[in-house]
Protein backbone atom coordinates (compact mmCIF):
# COMPACT_ATOMS: atom_id res chain seq x y z
CA UNK A 1 0.00 0.00 0.00
CA UNK A 2 1.08 3.56 -0.88
CA UNK A 3 2.29 5.86 1.52
CA UNK A 4 -0.60 6.88 3.66
CA UNK A 5 -0.69 10.54 5.83
CA UNK A 6 -0.95 8.46 9.33
CA UNK A 7 2.76 7.07 8.37
CA UNK A 8 4.44 9.99 7.83
CA UNK A 9 6.35 10.13 11.33
CA UNK A 10 10.50 10.51 11.74
CA UNK A 11 11.67 7.43 10.62
CA UNK A 12 9.30 6.23 7.80
CA UNK A 13 10.68 5.61 4.25
CA UNK A 14 8.74 6.09 1.25
CA UNK A 15 9.80 5.82 -1.99
CA UNK A 16 9.07 8.69 -4.31
CA UNK A 17 8.69 9.42 -7.85
CA UNK A 18 11.70 12.74 -7.93
CA UNK A 19 9.51 13.97 -11.07
CA UNK A 20 6.26 14.42 -9.01
CA UNK A 21 8.26 16.12 -6.51
CA UNK A 22 10.09 18.27 -9.03
CA UNK A 23 6.75 19.40 -9.71
CA UNK A 24 5.25 20.16 -6.60
CA UNK A 25 5.01 23.98 -6.21
CA UNK A 26 4.77 23.28 -2.55
CA UNK A 27 7.61 21.34 -1.57
CA UNK A 28 10.80 23.26 -1.18
CA UNK A 29 13.44 21.25 -3.55
CA UNK A 30 16.85 20.55 -1.92
CA UNK A 31 19.56 22.78 -1.78
CA UNK A 32 22.04 20.67 -3.74
CA UNK A 33 20.61 18.65 -6.91
CA UNK A 34 19.95 14.83 -7.15
CA UNK A 35 21.15 12.71 -9.67
CA UNK A 36 17.88 11.64 -11.55
CA UNK A 37 15.87 8.63 -10.66
CA UNK A 38 12.25 7.74 -11.27
CA UNK A 39 11.50 6.43 -8.27
CA UNK A 40 14.12 5.91 -4.68
CA UNK A 41 13.61 5.97 -1.22
CA UNK A 42 13.60 9.26 1.09
CA UNK A 43 13.57 9.00 5.11
CA UNK A 44 11.11 11.33 6.85
CA UNK A 45 13.43 13.29 9.14
CA UNK A 46 10.96 15.87 11.01
CA UNK A 47 7.42 16.27 11.29
CA UNK A 48 6.07 19.59 12.40
CA UNK A 49 1.93 19.47 11.80
CA UNK A 50 1.30 18.91 8.42
CA UNK A 51 4.72 19.32 7.39
CA UNK A 52 7.60 17.11 7.04
CA UNK A 53 11.05 16.84 6.08
CA UNK A 54 12.66 14.03 3.87
CA UNK A 55 16.20 13.18 2.79
CA UNK A 56 17.10 10.88 -0.07
CA UNK A 57 18.50 7.46 1.25
CA UNK A 58 21.08 5.78 -1.69
CA UNK A 59 22.74 2.37 -1.93
CA UNK A 60 26.02 3.92 -2.59
CA UNK A 61 28.71 4.54 0.15
CA UNK A 62 30.55 7.29 -1.90
CA UNK A 63 33.81 7.51 -3.64
CA UNK A 64 35.61 7.72 0.15
CA UNK A 65 32.69 5.61 1.83
CA UNK A 66 32.30 9.45 3.35
CA UNK A 67 28.51 8.67 3.18
CA UNK A 68 26.55 8.22 6.63
CA UNK A 69 25.22 4.98 7.09
CA UNK A 70 21.69 3.76 8.01
CA UNK A 71 22.92 0.81 10.08
CA UNK A 72 20.97 -2.82 9.37
CA UNK A 73 20.06 -2.71 13.68
CA UNK A 74 18.23 0.46 12.78
CA UNK A 75 16.02 -1.20 10.15
CA UNK A 76 12.86 -2.38 10.50
CA UNK A 77 9.72 -3.49 8.19
CA UNK A 78 10.11 -3.38 4.29
CA UNK A 79 11.73 -5.65 2.16
CA UNK A 80 14.40 -8.24 3.10
CA UNK A 81 16.50 -5.92 0.42
CA UNK A 82 16.01 -2.89 2.72
CA UNK A 83 17.07 -4.66 5.88
CA UNK A 84 20.16 -6.19 4.73
CA UNK A 85 21.63 -3.77 1.93
CA UNK A 86 23.75 -1.02 2.26
CA UNK A 87 21.54 2.28 2.56
CA UNK A 88 23.32 5.50 3.13
CA UNK A 89 22.13 9.27 3.47
CA UNK A 90 22.54 10.58 0.37
CA UNK A 91 23.41 14.60 0.61
CA UNK A 92 22.51 16.10 4.20
CA UNK A 93 21.70 19.09 2.31
CA UNK A 94 19.24 17.42 0.20
CA UNK A 95 16.18 18.16 2.08
CA UNK A 96 12.63 18.25 0.76
CA UNK A 97 9.92 19.99 2.59
CA UNK A 98 6.47 20.64 2.15
CA UNK A 99 2.82 19.58 3.46
CA UNK A 100 2.66 15.76 4.37
CA UNK A 101 0.08 15.32 1.10
CA UNK A 102 2.42 16.40 -1.06
CA UNK A 103 4.43 13.69 -0.01
CA UNK A 104 1.51 11.41 0.15
CA UNK A 105 0.97 12.60 -3.79
CA UNK A 106 4.74 11.50 -4.88
CA UNK A 107 4.59 8.03 -3.47
CA UNK A 108 1.20 7.03 -5.12
CA UNK A 109 3.30 4.72 -7.47
CA UNK A 110 4.83 3.30 -4.37
CA UNK A 111 5.20 -0.76 -4.40
CA UNK A 112 2.94 -2.57 -2.19
CA UNK A 113 4.69 -2.53 1.09
CA UNK A 114 3.94 -6.38 2.25
CA UNK A 115 5.97 -6.54 5.22
CA UNK A 116 5.45 -3.11 6.64
CA UNK A 117 6.43 0.38 6.13
CA UNK A 118 10.20 0.52 6.37
CA UNK A 119 11.54 2.70 9.21
CA UNK A 120 14.61 3.55 11.09
CA UNK A 121 14.53 3.75 14.66
CA UNK A 122 15.30 6.93 17.08
CA UNK A 123 19.03 6.82 17.03
CA UNK A 124 19.35 6.40 13.52
CA UNK A 125 16.96 9.33 12.79
CA UNK A 126 18.98 10.93 15.26
CA UNK A 127 22.64 10.60 13.19
CA UNK A 128 20.58 11.44 9.67
CA UNK A 129 19.14 14.57 11.81
CA UNK A 130 22.41 15.75 13.09
CA UNK A 131 24.02 15.60 9.53
CA UNK A 132 21.04 17.24 7.95
CA UNK A 133 22.25 20.26 10.57
CA UNK A 134 25.32 20.40 10.02
CA UNK A 135 25.12 20.46 6.28
CA UNK A 136 22.42 23.00 6.47
CA UNK A 137 19.92 21.44 5.05
CA UNK A 138 16.69 22.94 5.36
CA UNK A 139 13.56 21.84 8.14
CA UNK A 140 9.91 22.93 8.93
Amino acid sequence: MPLTSSEIVPGAVAYFDQAALAADDRVKKAQSPLPAKSHRPFLCVVVAGDTSAWVPLTHDAGEKGERIAIGTEWRSGGSPKWRTDGQYLDDGSATFVGPNAAFVAAAANEEPQKLGRPMVAPPGVQVVAKEVSRRGGRLP
